[in-house]
């Protein structure tokens, strides 16, 4: 009888347990930052050609000059349109639509660079 009431509470305990962390809210989703998440992926990875003194048309050594584009293509980003965003696209896709991928020369962007671009944009793309 004993083992039967021990078993019992423990089933009991173990569904409260389960009840409890399955009606918990989720976390707060993560809020990628241009300045401490997105900035120094382009300084490591993207500034020898896209940097001021670079050969490429796109400067991404600032947030400004980012947003500035070029002048050879549509906006390289739409704000909450990581899909629909040129800048996604030539780190993320092995054809994007217009040019090569990015880094050209180099290994792609792993791919939690990546996902940190794409949540970024699709955040607002916001400069903070």
């Amino acid at each position: 009888m004993k083992k039967i009431t021990i078993i019992f509470v423990s089933l009991g305990i173990l569904i409260i347990i389960v009840i409890s962390v399955l009606s918990c809210e989720p976390d707060e989703k993560y809020e990628v930052s241009f300045s401490h998440d997105i900035q120094p992926i382009f300084n490591i990875k993207c500034l020898d050609c896209h940097g001021a003194g670079g050969n490429a048309n796109l400067d991404l050594s600032s947030y400004s000059s980012l947003m500035s584009g070029e002048n050879n293509n549509p906006p390289v980003l739409i704000p909450f349109q990581a899909d629909r965003s040129l800048l996604y696209e030539k780190v993320s896709q092995q054809s994007p639509s217009i040019g090569d991928r990015m880094p050209i020369g180099r290994n792609p962007l792993i791919s939690s660079d990546i996902k940190l671009i794409g949540d970024w944009i699709d955040q607002g793309a916001k400069d903070n």
